[in-house]
Formats: structure tokens, C-alpha cells, sequence
């Protein structure tokens, strides 16, 4: 894949990661796209706790909905409840559904809600 298609290259990413927190969940809503490194998506999404992680699945489910114009296959979640790894992964993988379009999307999302001072 071009790694043109994403906000921030790998490489650079991986250098701005802070590993305090290693919760070694087993993501694999990635598995379907050819790019060096996606771990790092992985790694992101790893070094944050459950509190957190309804904070980055609300960024997401925000901007899908507006790019599909509330055509969203996405499940709204409920802001005071957590969401846990396992259903943070299933969400996703139902979203993507082997499209790379979407991966790439995903990626790009993560990498904003991470990183956002690169816009």
C-alpha cells in the first residue's frame, strides 16, 4: 500500500508512541491490509485503558457517521459506559469487513485522535 494514503507514516508514528501501558490485547482488525507496520495501530490502541478506549470509539463512530451520512454500520455507544478491547476489535472488523478503504479510514482516525497536533 502507498503509504501516501495515511496522515502519518509508520515509521514516524512508531517514534511518537509512549509505551506506559502494554495491555497486549489481540486486535486483528488490520489483518486484512498490506502496510509495514500496522502493529503500531495495534500498539496505540494497546496503551490505552477501557475508560479510554470508549473516548477513541467515540472519535471514530463521530466521523464515520459523518462520512457516511448517518449511513453508519457502527453501534452508538453509550457515553458512560466502557467499551473493553475485544468489543472495541469486533465493532471495527464489522465496519471494515475486508475493505481497505475502510482500514485505511480506521488507520487515519486513530492516528488523528493519537496524534493530532500533525494538523
Amino acid at each position: 500500500m502507498n503509504k501516501y494514503a495515511l496522515n502519518i507514516d509508520t515509521k514516524q508514528l512508531e517514534k511518537k508512541i509512549s509505551y506506559i501501558n502494554n495491555f497486549n490485547n489481540d486486535y486483528n482488525f488490520l489483518n486484512h491490509v498490506e502496510i509495514d507496520k500496522k502493529y503500531i495501530y495495534y500498539d496505540i490502541l494497546n496503551n490505552l485503558e477501557d475508560f479510554k478506549l470508549k473516548n477513541i470509539y467515540n472519535f471514530i463512530y463521530k466521523r464515520i457517521d459523518y462520512l457516511d451520512n448517518n449511513n453508519n454500520n457502527l453501534p452508538k455507544s453509550n457515553i458512560k459506559d466502557n467499551i473493553y478491547p475485544i468489543n472495541l476489535n469486533n465493532y471495527l472488523n464489522n465496519y471494515i469487513n475486508n475493505d481497505i478503504v475502510r482500514g485505511i479510514i480506521i488507520m487515519n482516525l486513530i492516528q488523528i485522535y493519537y496524534y493530532p497536533n500533525k494538523f
